[in-house]
């Protein structure tokens, strides 16, 4: 069996030709061995007989070898070019087809542009709520309304997450007993102030308490603010331990405010504003941790008669925060800077803030302790400047009208 190459060249004769080479040197070494052994001519030649025979049987088959090989060549020749004439024609056809295909699709988006689109049907409002037709309720299927409440479920439980671990995250960074910045480090810094009561609420500069002598009755406002400030210091369920100096106190102790020995700043003369002789209750702020640090001995910058009220104090009680309260008087429809000074000035609770009521600490049931001074014989018809100061080594002070320090100042009126 003959094979070709891609252009038609039989390998037969490559195959015979190895052949008649191998038949050749068999010969050859038969007629060594012939000669070798003397033998005669008769033997060589019937050893000649079959190599000719093959050699003339691979005459015969080489040339029938390249018969075939010439035969399947034209046959190839021809299968070709009826292949190619085939695939032109249907090159040819498919062309044809799609020329024909875009041609209609012109003629049909022609036809398309000049058509104009139908109006939607409007639904009603049962198809808006439950329409059968698509399965729809409200404007959605069962799947799609399952997605989107899946989603919202899953967005809301992501943001309920981050908000609490947000408030997580504040919470351990705030205490619930102590701020977190203190004393410099905070915005009401390490200097206390001082506070009136009563007090009017929203009031701009210093405050004016006006007194009616002819009517009394008018001065029940001034007696009800005094009241709800002193409600909290009427309570006695609170457990508060009687300080006294020299004892020993643990942070955590709230000591008592002794209203009794207001005397005349009491609830039962009315406070003084039946009788215009009206009383003030002057505080310190509070500022948490703050520690005073008192003088136990007069400065000369200090009035006469708070210096005189020291000395006389026992070595062992001046270790408080002493306050001092100037006044002078001034016409009412008067003009200029005239003022006359005004002394007739009480202090029936003394005249300082002990130091066992501090530190501030957030104690439960905590009150600032506090010094009644009333004011006595006051003449109608003028206004009376008071300005009251607080003193200790870490207070500054301060009196101007819009930076005020250490100090409150307030008016009162006798009409």
């Amino acid at each position: 069996m003959c094979v070709y190459s891609m252009q038609y060249i039989p390998v037969c004769s490559v195959v015979q030709k190895q052949l008649l080479i191998k038949i050749q040197s068999k010969f050859a070494r038969q007629s060594n061995e012939v000669g070798r052994a003397s033998r005669t001519r008769v033997c060589a030649t019937q050893v000649d007989i079959p190599i000719l025979q093959r050699w003339t049987a691979l005459k015969v088959s080489e040339s029938s070898c390249w018969k075939r090989a010439s035969v399947e060549r034209s046959h190839s020749w021809s299968t070709g070019a009826t292949v190619a004439a085939t695939a032109k024609k249907r090159a040819t056809k498919k062309m044809a087809r799609a020329r024909a295909d875009s041609r209609k699709n012109c003629e049909r988006r022609k036809r398309v542009q000049f058509l104009l689109p139908e109006p939607p049907k409007k639904p009603t409002l049962g198809q808006m709520i439950f329409d059968r037709e698509k399965g729809t309720f409200l404007g959605r299927t069962p799947k799609t309304w399952a997605q989107f409440m899946l989603f919202y479920a899953i967005f809301y439980a992501f943001l309920a997450s981050l908000f609490w671990i947000c408030i997580q995250v504040l919470l351990d960074g705030i205490s619930m007993t102590e701020p977190k910045l203190q004393l410099e480090r905070s915005l009401i810094g390490a200097n206390p102030g001082l506070t009136v009561r009563p007090q009017l609420i929203h009031v701009e500069g210093p405050m004016v308490i006006a007194i009616d002598s002819k009517n009394p009755s008018n001065n029940d406002n001034w007696i009800e603010l005094i009241d709800d400030f002193l409600n909290a210091y009427d309570n006695t369920t609170v457990d508060r331990k009687n300080c006294e100096f020299g004892d020993i106190h643990r942070p955590s102790d709230v000591c008592l405010v002794d209203m009794e020995s207001f005397e005349g700043c009491s609830k039962a003369n009315s406070y003084g504003y039946k009788t215009n002789e009206p009383c003030v209750f002057i505080k310190l702020n509070r500022i948490f941790g703050w520690k005073p640090e008192t003088y136990d001995m007069p400065l000369e910058e200090m009035p006469e008669d708070l210096q005189a009220h020291i000395n006389e104090t026992i070595y062992e009680e001046r270790r408080q925060i002493w306050l001092s309260c100037k006044a002078s008087l001034v016409e009412a429809l008067a003009q200029g800077p005239n003022k006359d000074s005004f002394d007739n000035i009480s202090y029936s609770h003394g005249r300082g803030f002990p130091a066992y009521y501090y530190p501030y600490l957030n104690q439960p049931g905590y009150l600032s302790p506090l010094i009644p001074v009333q004011f006595k014989s006051l003449p109608q018809g003028q206004v009376l400047d008071v300005e009251c100061r607080a003193w200790a080594k870490n207070i500054i002070y301060k009196a101007a009208p819009g930076d005020r320090m250490g100090s409150v100042a307030f008016q009162i009126i006798v009409n």
